[in-house]
C-alpha cells in the first residue's frame, strides 16, 4: 500500500495546476554508504521526498521510505513542507540545492502575501560511513535566520518513515524526546535529535498527514513504545530567534545493519563445501553398491 502510494503522488503531481520549479534532490556517498533524495516540494501538500538509505551502498538493502522538514511560523494556519512552491495564504518559498560527495545543502528564503522576507534557512546534511561495517550516519543541521526587525517565533519538525530490513511492518521502537531506537531482526536505526521540544510516533502515514493537513498541529509526545509496525516519527522545535539571530536545530538518522564477520562467512563457507564434499562421496558409494548389486 505505502509504494502504491508513490504513484498516486507522481499522478497527483502530473494534474497539480500550479507547477513551480523543482529542487532536485541527488545522491550522497561516503566510503559504502549511500544516501538517496527525491525532489522537494512544489506545492504545500506534497508528500516530501523518498529518500534511499543503504549503509553498504549498491544493491544491498534500502531501509529507509521517507523523511523530510516543515514548518509553521507563528499566525501559521497550518504547516507546510521546505520546498519551492506559492502556497494558499499567498506567501512563497524559494531556493537552490547542491548535492557533493557526502554532503548535501538546501537554501531557502520564505516571504509573507507582502513579499516581505520572514526568514531565511540553510539545510545541511553530511553522510558518514562506518565506524563498522553495516553502519552509516546521515547528520541534518537545520540553520533559521530572522532578518526582520522584531523576534521570529517558528516552529520546525523532521519527520522520517523507516522501514528496517526493507519491511514497511515488521518496526518495533522504544525511545523518548532525545532519541528513539527503531529495530527489526538484528538491524537498529537511532533517530536522535538535540533540545526538541516534543516528538510523536505512529504507524504510517498518521504523522506525514498529520504536517500536511490544513490544521495547525503541534506533536504530544506520544507513540512510544511501538510496534511491531510501519514505523513513521517526528521531532518538533519551537523557537523564538530574536532580530539578525540565527538558531540551529539538529537530529541524526543512525543504521547499524549485523554484518557477519570475514572469518564467520569463511568459516561458512568451509562448511558448505565441507558439506557439499561429503553428500558427493556418499552419492558416489551409494552408485557402486548400485553396480555391485547388479553384477
Amino acid at each position: 500500500m505505502k509504494y502504491m502510494m508513490v504513484r498516486a503522488t507522481l499522478f497527483s503531481l502530473l494534474l497539480c495546476p500550479v507547477i513551480s520549479f523543482a529542487q532536485t534532490g541527488g545522491s550522497q556517498t561516503d566510503g559504502n554508504a549511500n544516501f538517496f533524495r527525491g525532489n522537494a516540494p512544489s506545492f504545500e501538500t506534497a508528500t516530501g521526498p523518498t529518500v534511499d538509505f543503504r549503509p553498504e551502498g549498491g544493491a544491498t538493502t534500502d531501509h529507509m521510505f521517507g523523511g523530510w522538514w516543515y514548518y509553521r511560523v507563528s499566525g501559521d494556519t497550518r504547516e507546510r513542507p521546505f520546498g519551492i512552491y506559492t502556497n494558499s495564504a499567498g506567501g512563497a518559498l524559494a531556493g537552490s540545492s547542491t548535492y557533493t560527495g557526502n554532503t548535501a545543502t538546501y537554501n531557502w528564503s520564505e516571504t509573507d502575501s507582502a513579499a516581505v522576507v520572514r526568514f531565511n534557512a540553510v539545510y545541511t546534511s553530511v553522510l558518514t560511513d562506518g565506524p563498522t561495517p553495516g553502519s552509516a550516519t546521515l547528520a541534518n543541521t537545520f540553520s533559521i535566520t530572522n532578518p526582520g526587525s522584531v523576534p521570529l517565533v517558528i516552529s520546525l519538525f523532521n519527520y522520517a518513515d523507516f522501514d528496517v530490513n526493507a519491511s514497511s511492518g515488521g518496526d518495533s521502537a522504544t525511545g523518548n524526546i532525545n532519541s528513539m531506537t527503531i529495530t527489526e531482526g538484528s538491524t537498529s536505526i537511532v533517530f536522535s535529535a538535540a533540545n526538541a521540544s516534543a516528538f510523536q510516533v505512529a504507524a504510517f502515514a498518521a504523522i506525514r498527514d498529520l504536517l500536511l493537513n490544513a490544521n495547525a498541529d503541534n506533536l504530544n509526545n506520544s507513540g512510544l513504545p511501538f510496534g511491531p509496525g510501519d514505523f513513521t516519527g517526528a521531532y518538533q522545535w519551537n523557537l523564538t530567534i530574536q532580530p539578525g539571530a540565527t538558531v540551529d536545530v539538529q537530529s541524526t538518522w543512525a543504521i547499524s545493519v549485523a554484518v557477519p564477520e570475514p572469518a564467520m562467512l569463511a568459516s561458512f563457507g568451509a562448511g558448505i563445501f565441507a558439506a557439499g564434499f561429503g553428500y558427493r562421496r556418499w552419492r558416489s558409494k551409494q552408485k557402486r553398491r548400485v553396480v555391485r548389486s547388479r553384477s
